[in-house]
């Protein structure tokens, strides 16, 4: 009679098991896709701060080189020749953009060789120019349709736009005002030869 009662309760056990089974596998599934996800997240944070960190080193190192690189070129800035301070010029602004912007204002204004200076005001303009226009089209590809166009038009301090230009320019800067930005965006890159963004 014992053996029958036990049977019994074993029976129940196992059909409540039974009912119960699904459940606490479905539980054990979410608890199991959720740890998975925080590992996922927990790992994708450290490879992200890992990555910030790296950026952060390799930036540093930039401008120890690009200090190293102005240091080794300020003798011939400061005390070479017209061509010597030229050449020094010309490779602060095709290494260093960020050193450009430090140096360049104060070779224009303090170097008394007006060769030298002239050189560097056009070096300089030609350098701010290039950087608008990177930041123009860079707007324009993530669609700060505003922005591109602003960049574009401040992009034109530092060139000479000849009279033939000049009414394509207004025209630009119309179209600006009115809040036409991809209009004059367009009108900017043909301007200044650009290729559109589709092609």
């Amino acid at each position: 009679m014992k053996k029958e009662k036990i049977k019994g309760y074993y029976r129940k056990v196992i059909g409540i098991l039974k009912d119960v089974a699904p459940i606490i596998v479905s539980i054990a599934a979410v608890m199991i896709a959720y740890s998975m996800k925080e590992i996922s997240k927990e790992q994708n944070d450290i490879s992200l701060n890992n990555f910030i960190e790296n950026r952060q080193i390799d930036i540093r190192a930039q401008k120890i080189n690009e200090g190293q690189l102005v240091a080794g070129l300020l003798p011939s800035l400061v005390h070479g020749t017209e061509k010597e301070k030229k050449i020094a010029i010309t490779l602060i602004d095709s290494l260093s953009i960020n050193m450009s912007r430090i140096i360049f204002p104060i070779i224009i204004e303090k170097e008394t060789n007006e060769s030298v200076s002239q050189f560097a005001k056009q070096t300089y303009e030609s350098s701010k120019f290039r950087e608008e226009i990177k930041n123009a089209l860079l707007s324009e590809m993530t669609n700060k349709y505003e922005r591109s166009a602003y960049y574009f038009i401040t992009a034109t301090k530092y060139i000479e736009i000849s009279k033939q230009d000049s009414a394509t320019l207004e025209t630009a800067i119309i179209q600006y005002n009115k809040g036409e930005y991809i209009k004059s965006i367009e009108i900017f890159k043909k301007l200044f030869k650009l290729k559109n963004k589709e092609n």
